[in-house]
């Protein structure tokens, strides 16, 4: 079943919303959002605005940003972590990564050549 996010500005009648049952012919159901307020993050390549089940993007380390896999990394667990996102030395899925601030058009643009790009390769 697709699901899809939508953003209502606060409003005086914001909660009618929630009374629609239907769109287009389709029976609908309209829930609260309760899920994180931090940005997506893959888990093959650590970056931002998508989901690991959507990335076809090479894997890169969220510890030392190399082109690998996590699991596969060879550096100690103790050395100094490389964030491969703002080259910070963090790791990769850090929330306090400055990289996932509020989405920008800049932030949309990356995120729709992301797709293209992964569009071409299917």
């Amino acid at each position: 079943m697709p699901l899809f996010l939508i953003k209502i500005a606060n409003s005086l009648n914001a909660e009618e919303v929630f009374k629609t049952d239907s769109l287009l012919g389709t029976n609908i159901s309209i829930e609260r959002f309760c899920g994180s307020n931090t940005a997506l993050n893959a888990e093959n390549c650590y970056g931002f605005y998508h989901s690991s089940e959507t990335c076809h993007l090479k894997p890169r380390c969220a510890h030392c940003a190399a082109e690998h896999l996590t699991a596969d990394c060879t550096q100690p667990k103790d050395s100094s972590k490389i964030c491969s996102n703002c080259n910070g030395s963090h790791v990769a899925y850090w929330r306090g990564c400055p990289v996932p601030k509020e989405r920008t058009p800049a932030t949309q643009k990356e995120t729709q050549v992301y797709h293209e790009a992964a569009n071409q390769r299917s």
